[in-house]
């Protein structure tokens, strides 16, 4: 829920970043577009982890590295 929450968020602020022409609003928008995408990209960290596909957990697991199989 929160991933999607956090999407949501993205997307509609770089739609308001586009018809937006206060320079306050803009820096402002961006801001918000960073933070949330911080947000999100803390949100897939965390489920890799509990899914043992984060390179860092599977390692401690297996005893080796295993390979990387995405590309985020």
């Amino acid at each position: 829920m929160d991933k999607m929450i956090a999407e949501l968020n993205i997307e509609n602020f770089r739609r308001q970043l586009g018809g937006e022409e206060d320079p306050i609003k803009r820096a402002t928008l961006r801001r918000l577009i960073v933070e949330e995408e911080r947000h999100l990209a803390a949100i897939v960290q965390d489920e890799r982890i509990q899914r043992g596909r984060c390179p860092g957990a599977a390692s401690s697991v297996s005893g080796g590295l295993s390979p990387r199989h995405d590309k985020t």
